[in-house]
């Protein structure tokens, strides 16, 4: 019976104290981190995007030109931050770490 003396629908299930708690309890917490694991997700994506050109340097298959388009990408975004000439001294480095990493895989053996 409910409070107004009236009988309960049949239609409704009585739920018990577990499945009470899963439905307004436990549910809900899991969809609150679903789409907050889905916004940290968003988030990391947009990093990777900005800051690739560091996983570039060094890189057998990226040249020179791809190390410079990823970091103008960074370049643009950070502009008060970064200047412009940033991308030719990573391509330089990238070089450089390409060269270093020639000289330890001839110099050490496995």
């Amino acid at each position: 019976m409910d409070f107004d003396g009236g009988i309960i629908s049949t239609n409704e299930p009585i739920q018990s104290p577990r499945d009470n708690f899963d439905i307004t309890k436990y549910i809900p917490i899991l969809d609150h981190l679903v789409f907050a694991l889905d916004q940290s997700i968003y988030a990391f994506q947009i990093l990777n995007e900005r800051f690739d050109v560091w996983l570039k340097i060094g890189s057998d298959d990226n040249s020179a030109e791809e190390v410079s388009e990823a970091t103008q990408k960074l370049v643009s975004v950070y502009s008060q931050n970064l200047e412009p000439s940033l991308g030719d001294e990573l391509v330089q480095l990238s070089e450089f770490v390409s060269l270093c990493q020639d000289e330890k895989a001839q110099d050490e053996s496995h």
